[in-house]
């Protein structure tokens, strides 16, 4: 699902160019859409792929920890924490910690610096 419209809309007619600077509930309005559509693209291409990864999904681990991760921050930092979030960032956890952790046993000195096992366990 592409970004609403309205949205695209709200931000063309609020730019100088239009006449007229976005008040700041339009901008608030804005932000909040876009942090939840933001939010919903990092699941869907998480989502996406796990899907398409298949047998090799184990090296995809880190990036698909990332964007479920980045959905659960975009909702916590709007206030939207549900049960369904609580699970993404779950998810999100065990992906970072499984990545971390392969990364450490092959003794991979980029495993420990990029903190994938720290990034899961503060995200829970």
């Amino acid at each position: 699902m592409p970004f609403p419209g309205w949205i695209l809309r709200i931000s063309e007619e609020s730019t100088p160019e239009g006449g007229r600077w976005p008040t700041s509930a339009e901008l608030r309005l804005t932000r909040c859409i876009t942090r939840q559509a933001r939010s919903e693209l990092h699941e869907r291409v998480a989502d996406w792929l796990e899907t398409k990864a298949g047998a090799t999904t184990l090296e995809f681990q880190e990036v698909i920890g990332y964007h479920l991760e980045q959905a659960y921050m975009h909702k916590r930092d709007l206030g939207l924490v549900d049960g369904h979030s609580r699970a993404v960032v779950l998810r999100a956890g065990e992906r970072l910690a499984s990545s971390g952790l392969r990364a450490f046993a092959r003794f991979d000195g980029a495993g420990p610096r990029t903190c994938c096992v720290g990034r899961s366990a503060s995200a829970l």
